[in-house]
C-alpha cells in the first residue's frame, strides 16, 4: 500500500465477505472497468494493480483525475440508480471485485466498520478533488502545474534512488498530460524547464525527483 493511502482500508474479513458476495475479474492496461454514464449494478473494489479515473473534456482529450492503488473503492455506492460520472481504467494488469448494488448495501447494513471504510474512502477522493482543482487554475504556468503533480507522486509512489527519489510508475509525456490537463508538446517543455533548474531527471519514461523540498517550494513560489 502507497503512502496515499491514508484512508481507512478494507480488512482481510472485510475482503473475504465481499469476495462471497461477489466475483473478480482481471483487466488489462488500458482495459475499462467501467464506462461514464454507462449504468453499472455493481460496486467495484480493486483487489490488484492500479486503476484510473479519468474523464473526457469538452474538446475530447481525456484527463486522469486520479490513479488508485489496491484495495481500495473505485465507484461509489449510490442509492439513487445513478450511473458512474467518470471512466475507469486500468493503469497496469489489476484484479478488480465486482460486487452487486444490493449486496454490497446489505453487508453495509450489518457492518459497521465497513460502512465507515466506504465513508472515509469517497472523502478521501473528495478532499484530493479539491487538491486537484486548486493546481489545475488555467493561470498557474504548466511547469508549476507538473512540479505539483511529480511532488504528489513522488510522495505517493515514491522509492529511493542515489540522491533522489524515483517515482515508481511508468510516466509517459502522454499520460502525465492526461494528469494534468496540458498537451504532450507542453509537457516536454515543462520537463525541460524542471531539469534545467536542477528539480528532476527523467530519461527513459523514468522520474528522479532530486530534492521534494525544493520542488515543493518551486510551485508554490509565484
Amino acid at each position: 500500500m502507497s503512502r496515499q493511502d491514508r484512508y481507512l482500508a478494507f480488512s482481510p474479513g472485510m475482503l473475504a465477505r465481499l469476495g462471497e458476495a461477489g466475483e473478480a475479474a482481471y483487466y488489462k492496461k488500458g482495459g475499462y472497468i467501467f464506462r461514464d454514464k454507462f449504468h453499472v449494478p455493481s460496486v467495484f473494489i480493486l483487489l490488484e494493480g492500479k486503476a484510473a479515473i479519468c474523464k473526457n473534456s469538452a474538446s475530447g482529450g481525456q484527463r486522469t483525475i486520479f490513479i488508485l492503488d489496491a484495495p481500495t473503492l473505485l465507484n461509489e455506492p449510490g442509492g439513487q440508480n445513478l450511473a458512474p460520472s467518470a471512466d475507469c481504467v486500468a493503469f497496469n494488469n489489476c484484479k478488480v471485485l465486482a460486487v452487486d448494488t444490493k449486496a454490497f448495501f446489505d453487508l453495509m447494513a450489518g457492518d459497521f466498520e465497513l460502512t465507515k471504510v466506504v465513508i472515509d474512502q469517497i472523502t478521501h477522493k473528495t478532499r484530493r478533488m479539491y487538491r486537484q482543482l486548486k493546481n489545475t487554475m488555467s493561470t498557474t504556468k504548466a511547469e508549476k502545474r507538473l512540479a505539483a503533480k511529480l511532488w504528489k507522486l513522488c510522495r505517493d509512489y515514491g522509492k529511493p534512488a542515489g540522491t533522489g527519489t524515483r517515482i515508481d510508475i511508468e510516466l509517459t509525456n502522454a499520460s502525465l498530460a492526461d494528469l494534468i490537463g496540458i498537451r504532450r508538446e507542453t509537457v516536454s517543455r515543462a520537463l525541460k524547464t524542471l531539469q534545467d533548474e536542477g528539480l528532476i531527471v527523467y530519461k527513459k519514461r523514468e522520474i528522479i525527483v532530486l530534492n521534494t523540498d525544493e520542488l515543493s517550494k518551486y510551485f508554490k513560489s509565484m
